[in-house]
């Protein structure tokens, strides 16, 4: 009896360590590094359609400069939920000079209806203005939660 309570005992464990870290949102949007403009452009908003319960993701993509995406409107929280963001990657250790790792933005579906998810893609140095970063494109994501 020993012996099979210890044989489910590893078995149990071995099961465990196989299941590893669980999967990442599902990503509904990805946001490319778009480059320089004059003035702020918002472009056409991108559409994604979630159900209610699922967490889901958006992919902010990255440079080492001049540009850089910032969240800037987290939508209305009764319908979604901003559950914070992780770098996807590893620049190594020590991390390599100039790495720049995409952003998954995380969200929780919570509520049936539509929002909209802003961000802005900023240049880090605005001509004529140094040390200031200026908008160049307003990406808005529109979110139906069914």
């Amino acid at each position: 009896m020993a012996k099979a309570l210890l044989a489910a005992l590893a078995c149990l464990v071995m099961l465990a360590a196989c299941a590893g870290a669980p999967a990442p949102a599902p990503a509904v949007a990805s946001l490319p590094i778009t480059g320089y403009a004059l003035h702020a452009v918002t472009v056409k908003p991108k559409l994604a359609r979630v159900a209610a319960g699922d967490e889901f993701s958006v992919v902010a993509e990255a440079t080492d400069g001049p540009m850089v995406w910032r969240l800037t409107s987290s939508g209305l929280p009764a319908i979604v939920k901003a559950n914070g963001s992780a770098p996807i990657g590893s620049c190594g250790n020590p991390p390599k000079a100039g790495c720049a790792l995409p952003v998954r933005y995380i969200f929780l579906a919570r509520a049936p209806g539509t929002t909209t998810i802003v961000w802005t893609e900023y240049a880090l140095d605005c001509p004529g203005q140094p040390g200031h970063s200026c908008p160049a494109v307003i990406q808005p994501v529109r979110v139906t939660v069914t």
